[in-house]
């Protein structure tokens, strides 16, 4: 069955954010004034990964039990700063995965819509803003933001199967957090998982370690090629 719509995780699998994402919650910890790097840094980041397993994605909720955890209780006016912080690091430092521009281009070339699914808790203009600051605004024909929708990420791919008429086969889901990967294979949706380090071969979820493999990994089961 060919493939008609790729969807990409936008924050995990279009954009490479580790290195903004530790300088974003440095940049939150130092406004708190908390240090920004040690234990509290390292903590916040795995909780934040927890998270968004789970789409969990109101930051400010959990920031403040997480700190409050920790004995420390910031104000609904600190803790809005410090999300403005958070953002704007993000911002800056968020780049494009290597490849990405290319392979969006090519599936262009092929017909193939492209869509990048958004599961943060951020304005959509931000949204926008973050795609043409990455010049990636002219390569995506849609935008789904899940916290505008009330919907979780598998429920946004229903939803664009619906609008769009297609079966479930004929959308791909592209995500480097094995996780949702996983769900999306779960509920029948062509998963392809961007494996950035460790044990790629773990699971059945087919995979590819870099962008520009992945019309290759959508080749096997479409006839675009011929």
């Amino acid at each position: 069955m060919p493939v008609k719509l790729v969807a990409f995780n936008l924050f995990n699998s279009l954009l490479d954010e580790r290195k903004a994402m530790r300088l974003a919650y440095s940049g939150v910890l130092e406004n708190l004034g908390l240090s920004g790097e040690g234990k509290y840094l390292e903590d916040i980041l795995i909780v934040d990964a927890l998270k968004g397993l789970s789409e969990e994605r109101a930051r400010v909720s959990w920031w403040r039990d997480f700190f409050a955890d920790r004995g420390i209780s910031p104000t609904d006016g600190e803790l809005k700063k410090a999300l403005k912080v958070f953002w704007i690091a993000r911002l800056n430092y968020s780049k494009v995965h290597d490849g990405a521009n290319s392979v969006l281009t090519e599936l262009k070339l092929l017909k193939i819509k492209t869509a990048a699914l958004s599961l943060e808790t951020a304005d959509k203009n931000l949204i926008r803003f973050i795609l043409r600051k990455n010049n990636l605004s002219y390569l995506i024909d849609i935008l789904f933001c899940v916290t505008e929708s009330g919907r979780g990420g598998a429920d946004a791919l229903n939803s664009m199967v619906e609008d769009y008429e297609l079966f479930r086969g004929e959308l791909a889901y592209v995500d480097s957090v094995i996780g949702t990967t996983l769900l999306a294979q779960k509920e029948g949706f062509r998963a392809i998982w961007l494996c950035l380090g460790g044990p790629c071969e773990a699971t059945r979820v087919p995979h590819i370690t870099n962008l520009r493999d992945l019309p290759k990994a959508l080749k096997p089961a479409t006839d675009i090629y011929r």
